[in-house]
């Protein structure tokens, strides 16, 4: 059987990737209700002070950049922005235990359409670590209030590990954004949480799967403050 080229595996990473999350999200905020645990519409103060989070946010992530680490790419981040990221989008066997499949093709997508140097590949950390941010605040609104919520938004967008790993191109910056994703799709359809909603959770967990060992230390940092 021929193998498929690069390019082949490239696109059947972009398609699942992008179906893979119109679906979650389509499911995340259809009918989402907004009636229980003290959960109300933002007003034009809270909008506010969420907006200010989120460019907070964006300017702890992205503020020296360039000179993170002297400018330069760590032997981690080059083994996974060159190693790991062309062998799983190219199909090819790699032996490592902490890779993200999902992280990989955005990886690879990212820099299709952004040069391919430390300040931009940083970057996609950089807003992944944003998007996490935001998810966690989305679940922690849904399930404890509105008040928990900004807390919540608060404390992680200044957390010490969540801004520091959203500044080096590694695919542990994932594991930042997948879990609250996951949890917040599950809660929201916990009344009719079906056979596919569990194969979507499912998914989209084992895409964004986190095997080092190690990563358990970056939930109790980030738990610690």
């Amino acid at each position: 059987m021929q193998q498929l080229s690069l390019e082949a595996w490239s696109y059947i990473g972009y398609i699942n990737t992008v179906a893979l999350t119109i679906v979650v999200l389509a499911f995340m905020f259809r009918d989402v209700p907004l009636d229980g645990v003290g959960v109300k519409r933002p007003g034009y103060i809270e909008t506010g002070f969420i907006v200010c989070i989120i460019m907070l946010g964006l300017i702890l992530r992205l503020s020296f950049i360039e000179e993170f680490q002297a400018g330069e790419f760590t032997s981690d981040e080059a083994w996974m922005s060159i190693y790991y990221t062309s062998s799983i989008v190219g199909g090819e066997p790699v032996r490592t235990g902490a890779t993200k499949i999902l992280f990989s093709y955005a990886f690879d997508l990212w820099h299709h359409i952004t040069p391919f140097t430390v300040t931009w590949s940083r970057g996609l950390s950089a807003l992944l670590g944003i998007a996490g941010v935001a998810a966690m605040y989305a679940f922690a609104t849904a399930t404890f209030g509105n008040r928990v919520g900004y807390w919540t938004a608060a404390l992680s967008c200044i957390s010490l590990y969540s801004v520091y790993f959203s500044k080096l191109s590694l695919e542990i910056v994932w594991a930042l954004v997948i879990p609250p994703l996951v949890l917040l799709l599950v809660w929201n359809k916990r009344d009719r949480c079906g056979r596919f909603i569990l194969f979507v959770a499912g998914c989209l967990t084992a895409a964004g799967m986190f095997t080092y060992p190690g990563t358990i230390l970056v939930f109790v940092a980030l738990a610690l403050g």
